[in-house]
């Protein structure tokens, strides 16, 4: 308790009470309350839901483990540290998602490839032809 809340010796004296939890879950909790942690949370929650049933047949199946090692990062690193507010973690989301809508949402109908077709590259040119 003494690292979440202020030493009582501390509020019997009138200092000032502080509430610093060094866990992000604990600070959205008690800083925005119910509202505000469901806003937070919540998304991210449906994202990784919705990333977990991903069928393996999808072209772009290999970000899902991406995305998922992003997410799992992101909720286990908020035990121990608040990052409501840290930049690293809001482009975390933002990559997360970006991945989702543009790969793995609409992969089948919008991008029409298979995996086959996405690792194949080129043909080189001769260097003959270059030197023309």
């Amino acid at each position: 308790m003494g690292s979440f809340l202020t030493t009582p010796s501390a509020i019997l004296k009138g200092e000032e009470y502080r509430i610093n939890s060094q866990n992000n879950y604990t600070e959205m909790l008690l800083n925005a309350g119910v509202i505000g942690f469901s806003l937070y949370y919540l998304p991210i929650i449906w994202l990784f839901i919705k990333i977990l049933k991903l069928d393996k047949t999808h072209p772009y199946f290999f970000m899902r483990n991406m995305v998922l090692t992003l997410l799992v990062l992101k909720l286990s690193l908020d035990f121990g540290m608040k990052s409501y507010n840290n930049v690293g973690h809001v482009l975390v989301l933002v990559l997360s998602w970006t991945v989702y809508f543009k790969y793995l949402k609409n992969g089948l109908r919008k991008h029409k490839v298979n995996a086959v077709s996405f690792a194949t590259l080129p043909p080189k040119e001769k260097e003959s032809d270059l030197i023309k």
